[in-house]
């Protein structure tokens, strides 16, 4: 059900982008450059580790997770007519951070993780105009990942610690509007979705959607 949820949010994004190219008229004018910064709220999806590792120990061993964090992201595009542009920016999703805890054959453990994501993204971003000072958004590309992860344990009073890096490319796509409150400036609002952020083998995989709202500035 999940992945029919998540084609089905692709193939609107997508709809819009055709949709938006389609309503091309022939008198459009290019609006030019433009760029601007977001901030929200990112949230890793269905993210599992934490309960994979309580179920390696023995009962009782508990195990938190703190999945949402402060999200942002600047960006600059080029509006090539009123509705489509190519958009090119840097995320930060934040960090998950995770801690356990319990005893294991009589022994004290503590364990805590954290896992940091951002990147490069360039998408194709179409609009739907509803008049001249709003429209709809949607948005796919690519986003180029970068990911941290690092952990500590404590084991009988014996610390240790461990640390991997990863780095990737892997879809992401969103849909949002925009009100433009003049010529130049307008705020947007959106929700998109980063694909398969990190390495399940290394730093661990999950998809990643960020909430945001951002001030848009055009170049004029």
């Amino acid at each position: 059900m999940l992945i029919q949820h998540d084609k089905l949010l692709q193939s609107f994004s997508v709809a819009v982008l055709i949709l938006g190219l389609a309503a091309i008229p022939s008198t459009a004018q290019a609006a030019g450059w433009y760029g601007g910064i977001g901030f929200g709220n990112s949230t890793v999806k269905d993210d599992s580790s934490c309960s994979d590792v309580a179920s390696l120990f023995d009962p009782g061993f508990s195990c938190s997770t703190d999945d949402t964090d402060t999200g942002w992201k600047v960006f600059i595009g080029n509006q090539f007519n009123k509705n489509a542009a190519i958009e090119f920016g840097y995320v930060d999703l934040g960090k998950t951070t995770a801690s356990a805890s319990g005893t294991v054959l009589g022994t004290p453990v503590s364990l805590s993780g954290d896992v940091k994501a951002q990147g490069f993204n360039v998408d194709l971003v179409g609009s739907l105009p509803v008049n001249n000072e709003f429209s709809f958004l949607g948005r796919i590309g690519l986003f180029r990942w970068d990911v941290d992860a690092s952990a500590s344990a404590n084991v009988g009073g014996f610390p240790g610690s461990a640390s991997e890096s990863d780095t990737g490319v892997d879809l992401t796509f969103g849909l949002g509007a925009q009100y433009d409150f003049t010529k130049n400036a307008g705020v947007r609002v959106e929700w998109e979705r980063f694909q398969d952020v990190g390495n399940e083998d290394t730093t661990g995989q999950s998809d990643v959607d960020l909430l945001s709202l951002s001030l848009v500035f055009r170049f004029q």
